[in-house]
C-alpha cells in the first residue's frame, strides 16, 4: 500500500474524476425531471398556484428535518458507499413516478426521494475536503457548481426540446436513467480505491447526538459561517416566495410561449456558469462578505426587472435579467461552499455541510406557501417587484457592514483525521 502523492492539476486527484462525472450525470437527469414536473402541474393538470408551491416543499422537506443528522450520518460511514446507494435508491423511486398521474401522490414520491438522497450532499462536501489540496479546493467548488448549472442550461432545453416529441414522463425516466449510471459509477469508485479515514480524536468517538451538538457549536462560533449562512437563510426564503411561479408569470404575460420558463432557467444557469469560471481562477476568495452581498444585489435587480416585463415584451430582456441573476447565483453558490470548505476543520465539514442543507431547505418550505398566498392577494407581478426590492435591501445592508459582520478564518490548525486512497 502507498498514500497518494501530490498532484498538479485537479483532474490528477484520485477518485474525483469519477465523482466529479457522477455527479455531473445525476444532475443532468435531475434537470431533466424538474421541467417534466414543472410541465405536468402547470400545463398538464393546469394546477394552480398553491398546487405548485408544494414542488419545492416536497423536494426540501426531508432536507430541513434530516439535513443535518445525515452530515453526522455520513461523518461514520465510507461516503462513497452512502452515497451509491443512495442514488440506487433514487433511481427506483424515480421510475415509480411513471406509474402515477394523481399530483398528491407524485409530492409523496418526490418527498421519499429527497429524504433517501438527503446523505448526498454532506458526503460529497466532506470528500471534496479530503481528497482535493488546498490550493485546488476553489477550482473543485466552481466546476461543481458549474455543472450544476450547466445542466440548467442542457436540462431545461434539452427538455424542451425533447418534449416537443415525447411527453412529459420520458424526461422523468431519463432522470431515473441518469441516477442508476450515477450509482454503477460510483460503485467502481469504491471498489477501485479504498477510502481509510484515521480519527482519534475524542469527537468521532462521541455519541451521535454529541457529534450533532458540536456540528452547530461550530457554526455559532464561527462568525463568517454564522452571518453568511444567516445572510443565505434569508435571502434564499425571500427568492422562494416567487421562484417556483416562473410558469404562473409566463402563462400570464406570454400564455402562447410556455417555453419562456426554460429559456430563463437556462439564462440563469449561463450567468452562473460564467461567474464560477471566473471565480475558479482564483486560489483563494478573499472578501466573502461583499461577495455574497453583491450575489443579493443581482438577484434583487433581475427579479425586479422580471416583474416589470408586460406583454409582447422583447425576449432578449427576460434572458438578460436571467443572466444578471445567474450572476449572483453562481457567486452565492461558490462562496457557501467555500465558506463550508475552508472554515470548519476537516472533520467538521460533513457536519457543517449538512446544516447549512437543513438551514436552507427550511427556505424553500413556509415562503413558497406564503407567495402563493400574496399571489392571489396583490399578483403575481408586484410580488415579484417586491422580492426584487426586498434582495436589493439584504445586499446593501450586507454590503455596508461587512467589515463588521465577517471576518475570515487564518490558518485553523486541522486536527484528527487522515485520509488514506489505496488503488487496489
Amino acid at each position: 500500500m502507498k498514500t497518494t502523492k501530490k498532484r498538479e492539476t485537479l483532474w490528477q486527484q484520485p477518485g474525483y474524476k469519477k465523482l466529479f462525472t457522477s455527479y455531473s450525470i445525476s444532475m443532468v437527469g435531475q434537470w431533466f425531471d424538474l421541467v417534466a414536473l414543472l410541465v405536468l402541474f402547470g400545463y398538464v393538470w393546469n394546477a394552480d398556484p398553491l398546487l405548485l408551491a408544494f414542488i419545492p416543499i416536497a423536494f426540501a422537506l426531508p432536507q430541513m428535518l434530516f439535513g443535518q443528522f445525515a452530515g453526522v450520518f455520513v461523518k461514520k460511514y465510507h461516503k462513497v458507499k452512502v452515497m451509491a446507494v443512495a442514488d440506487g435508491v433514487t433511481s427506483l423511486l424515480t421510475i415509480s413516478l411513471l406509474f402515477t398521474g394523481h399530483p398528491l401522490v407524485v409530492l409523496g414520491i418526490i418527498s421519499l426521494r429527497a429524504t433517501v438522497n438527503v446523505v448526498h450532499y454532506p458526503a460529497q462536501q466532506s470528500l471534496l475536503r479530503q481528497l482535493i489540496r488546498d490550493d485546488l479546493r476553489l477550482q473543485a467548488i466552481t466546476w461543481n457548481g458549474a455543472v450544476s448549472q450547466a445542466a440548467k442550461i442542457i436540462g431545461p432545453m434539452g427538455g424542451g426540446a425533447l418534449l416537443t416529441a415525447f411527453s412529459p414522463h420520458t424526461l422523468i425516466l431519463l432522470n431515473g436513467i441518469a441516477f442508476l449510471l450515477s450509482a454503477l459509477l460510483l460503485t467502481t469508485l469504491f471498489r477501485n480505491v479504498k477510502v481509510v479515514e484515521k480519527d482519534t480524536s475524542l469527537e468521532n468517538q462521541s455519541s451521535f447526538w454529541a457529534s450533532w451538538k458540536a456540528g452547530w457549536q461550530v457554526v455559532f462560533k464561527r462568525k463568517v459561517i454564522y452571518f453568511s449562512f444567516a445572510i443565505a437563510l434569508l435571502g434564499m426564503s425571500v427568492i422562494q416566495m416567487v421562484d417556483i411561479q416562473f410558469p404562473v408569470l409566463f402563462r400570464q404575460i406570454a400564455a402562447a410561449q410556455p417555453q419562456m420558463v426554460a429559456w430563463i432557467m437556462a439564462a440563469i444557469g449561463t450567468g452562473a456558469i460564467a461567474m464560477m469560471a471566473f471565480l475558479g481562477r482564483m486560489k483563494q476568495l478573499r472578501n466573502v462578505g461583499m461577495w455574497l452581498a453583491g450575489a443579493m444585489i443581482c438577484i434583487g435587480i433581475a427579479f425586479l426587472g422580471i416583474g416589470m416585463l408586460q406583454e409582447g415584451f422583447l425576449m432578449m430582456i427576460p434572458i438578460g435579467l436571467g443572466l444578471i441573476a445567474g450572476l449572483g447565483t453562481g457567486t452565492s453558490m461558490v462562496v457557501s461552499n467555500y465558506i463550508i470548505q475552508t472554515e470548519p476543520r476537516e472533520q467538521e465539514v460533513s457536519q457543517v455541510a449538512g446544516i447549512y442543507q437543513s438551514l436552507i431547505s427550511m427556505a424553500i418550505l413556509l415562503p413558497p406557501l406564503l407567495g402563493a398566498w400574496l399571489i392571489h392577494l396583490i399578483g403575481v407581478i408586484l410580488l415579484f417587484q417586491i422580492v426584487g426590492a426586498v434582495l436589493l435591501i439584504i445586499g446593501g445592508i450586507a454590503l455596508c457592514f461587512h467589515p463588521i459582520l465577517f471576518t475570515t478564518k487564518q490558518g485553523t490548525k486541522e486536527a484528527g483525521t487522515k485520509l488514506l486512497i489505496v488503488k487496489e
